[in-house]
């Protein structure tokens, strides 16, 4: 059985320059916006995908009426991560401007790192 995700060669555990990177960010809404962030979640993770680089992106809740949410994101390198998400002028701080992600929900970290 093929993987669900061969456009992005989600199978690999490594690109050309070096292994995945993986990043594991936690979100918690915001009293009332709930709703509101699960739709820029969805939004933003949609356009995420199509980036040059970004292998995966999925999110979930750790606990059943958790109000946390749990973002997963693969990247070919830490170089794609770092171009589409930390840069101050990249990709995802455009449109977290844009869709007033912090608006919604409090951004509570993240861990990132290379597969091993």
């Amino acid at each position: 059985m093929g993987s669900p995700y061969p456009s992005k060669g989600f199978a690999g555990t490594a690109s050309k320059s070096g292994p995945m990177y993986i990043v594991v960010s936690r979100w918690r809404p915001k009293p009332g916006n709930e709703q509101r962030f699960e739709e820029i979640g969805k939004t933003m993770r949609g356009l995420l995908r199509q980036q040059p680089g970004v292998q995966f992106v999925e999110a979930f809740r750790p606990d059943e009426g958790s109000p946390e949410v749990v973002a997963v994101h693969f990247y070919d390198d830490e170089d794609a991560y770092n171009r589409t998400v930390a840069a101050e002028d990249g990709f995802f701080a455009a449109k977290a401007r844009e869709f007033g992600i912090e608006d919604a929900a409090e951004w509570l970290g993240s861990d990132r790192g290379s597969a091993l």
